[in-house]
């Protein structure tokens, strides 16, 4: 009878052994189920971090060329209007043979961002004409760095503006 029962006790062993197993498996993998899962979100939680720089960082990117962007646009209606006034006043041309943008359209429409795409890049090939000019040299770096103010090139232009540039 004792060899009967050390029979059972055997299997007994084996099958508790592999269900202690069975358990320690399962264990094992709701662990690494759980530590892949804090991988996981700690992951997720740096990439969020990362994306939130950097949108901060293109805002603010974004701000400072817009700031750019209008300081430029306002430079070159001032170059504009200079070589308008200065223009008329000598009756000359920066472009001889070439058409120039109409100066009642600098009125008209005083936000640059208004102007044909032709009458924008006009005046860009314009501003840039000016700093190889010897006529304007001394108003247009005045104007440029701010020196100027919006009442002393009114005065240079002959006749009513709607633009104000204070």
């Amino acid at each position: 009878m004792l060899a009967k029962c050390q029979m059972y006790q055997l299997p007994m062993k084996e099958s508790q052994s592999a269900n202690e197993r069975k358990r320690r498996k399962k264990h094992d993998r709701i662990m690494a189920n759980r530590r892949s899962a804090r991988e996981s979100r700690e992951r997720k939680r740096k990439i969020m971090e990362n994306l939130e720089f950097t949108v901060q960082r293109l805002t603010d990117e974004n701000k400072d060329l817009q700031k750019l962007n209008e300081k430029l646009q306002l430079q070159v209606e001032t170059l504009l209007l200079l070589s308008d006034a200065k223009s008329r006043e000598h009756g000359t041309s920066l472009f001889p043979g070439k058409e120039q943008v109409p100066s009642q359209s600098l009125y008209a429409h005083p936000s640059i961002d208004q102007f044909s795409n032709n009458a924008f890049l006009q005046g860009l090939h314009l501003a840039m004409s000016l700093n190889q000019s010897p006529i304007l040299p001394p108003l247009m770096t005045q104007a440029s760095m701010g020196m100027m103010s919006g009442s002393e090139i009114s005065a240079l232009i002959p006749h009513k503006s709607k633009l104000h540039l204070e």
